[in-house]
């Protein structure tokens, strides 16, 4: 599991893009778990992203889209 200590506050980002797009209702913490992970899996659903509840090349690109066509 990851944090905010090994990958320099990206899960808040993370954490907190999926809340401002519906898919993270719980309290930022910095910290991969089970709940960030099952948030990513629904995002990579509705995404059609392979479903694997990490963050990988494809769904880092589509939350860096998303972000740029705001």
């Amino acid at each position: 599991n990851s944090d905010d200590s090994t990958t320099q506050g990206e899960v808040s980002d993370l954490q907190y893009y999926l809340q401002q797009k519906g898919y993270f209702s719980s309290q930022i913490t910095g910290q991969y778990r089970k709940i960030t992970e099952e948030a990513v899996k629904y995002y990579q659903k509705d995404n059609n992203i392979k479903t694997t509840g990490t963050v990988y090349k494809d769904t880092a690109e589509k939350i860096q889209e998303s972000c740029f066509l705001k």
